[in-house]
């Protein structure tokens, strides 16, 4: 009764995901210990993180009944299960809310920002743009107003400060969603693309996923050069009393980036302005303030610091 109930309860939570067991090789078999997937895991993803981790074992049973010996297995799984969950981080205080209570405060400016829609899952962490703009109240007095996502083909300068096309699986776009987006830019509003979660990468580690199709879009619209490291003076970096001289990376992140503290931006310049700028290490779960081993990207303060600077500038006029 329970299988079938609590299948019927995810279905309801999460109609756009679906409960699929974890294979062999997945990270919940050897997060810390490496076990034999004698406990079979199931999980249910939005392509960024998991939001259940379900197994049809009694592993309580053994944890009560203290089968250490014979059945090993239940508590090393469980170990993995906290391990591949907070990303080797470790528990928050008790208490600890990852949300942060809104201050009353009078705002001293306001930028529109707007997730934009598109055939693939464009809203994977739909409170990551709301906790950001509490964020963006307390500490810069300035209101993030977030629009409904929108169709592309709706966008305008005027009414969009800053457009967010962020995605999890290839992003595919239609000509004329292509050329909405290219005379926004062009009409002095902002985009920014995120790969939510940060890069993914197929078995002979070459990019995929959205990450590289959005590569590919830019290089369509732009040309192949036109997307750049953005440099470290670049005014999103320089933004007065917020600017940043470093940032953090996720436990993940660094073994393959190695010891660098400076951020990756990438922009495509228009009149010296950075008009879009794109990041293939995540920013949208750090906007969130998750803590997990599956996203690879900016640590939580540092993807805030980052948008946050992106939108203080674009709310001025783009900068240089």
């Amino acid at each position: 009764g329970f299988r079938e109930g609590i299948r019927k309860l995810y279905q309801r939570l999460f109609p756009d995901y679906e409960l699929t067991i974890a294979g062999p090789n997945h990270k919940l078999y050897s997060a810390y210990f490496k076990v034999t997937p004698r406990v079979k895991f199931h999980v249910l993803s939005n392509g960024v993180r998991p939001l259940a981790i379900h197994t049809d074992q009694d592993l309580p049973l053994d944890w009560q009944v203290r089968r250490y010996a014979s059945r090993r297995s239940a508590f090393e799984a469980a170990a993995n299960v906290f391990m591949y969950v907070t990303g080797l981080s470790g528990l928050r205080p008790r208490g600890t809310s990852l949300w942060p209570a809104r201050k009353t405060q009078a705002a001293t400016a306001t930028v529109k920002v707007a997730r934009l829609k598109h055939s693939g899952n464009y809203d994977p962490e739909p409170l990551a743009l709301k906790r950001f703009a509490l964020l963006m109240n307390n500490e810069t007095q300035t209101k993030v107003e977030l629009l409904e996502p929108m169709e592309i083909t709706d966008l305008s300068p005027g009414e969009v400060q800053v457009a967010v096309l962020t995605g999890v699986g290839r992003l595919s776009l239609s000509d004329e969603q292509k050329e909405s987006l290219k005379a926004y830019v062009a009409g002095g509003g902002t985009l920014v693309i995120d790969a939510v979660g940060g890069p993914r990468l197929d078995a002979d580690h070459r990019l995929t996923g959205f990450a590289a199709s959005a590569e590919d879009l830019l290089k369509e619209l732009y040309g192949t050069s036109a997307l750049r490291p953005l440099k470290s003076d670049s005014a999103v970096y320089r933004v007065s009393g917020m600017e940043i001289e470093k940032v953090r990376y996720r436990r993940i992140t660094r073994p393959r980036l190695g010891k660098t503290t400076e951020p990756r931006l990438r922009a495509v310049l228009i009149d010296d302005r950075p008009a879009v700028l794109y990041s293939r290490e995540d920013i949208t779960a750090g906007l969130l303030g998750l803590e997990t081993s599956t996203i690879d990207g900016y640590e939580p303060r540092s993807a805030f610091e980052i948008m946050r600077n992106i939108v203080l500038l674009a709310g001025k006029g783009g900068g240089s």
